[in-house]
């Protein structure tokens, strides 16, 4: 039931991420990796201090 969807998006987002690391560059993939960190670890501390 949720395999093929899962799998196409997986698919997607490995197409789109690569092409973004090719055409943006380190600096770029660096930049969007630190900003979905402190992202979750900002969720993270939201969760525990609630």
């Amino acid at each position: 039931k949720y395999s093929i969807p899962m799998g196409l998006c997986n698919l997607t987002g490995a197409f789109i991420g690569s092409h973004l690391a090719i055409r943006k560059g380190n600096r770029f993939i660096r930049g969007l990796f630190l900003l979905i960190l402190i992202g979750l670890i900002g969720r993270l501390l939201w969760d525990y201090i609630r």
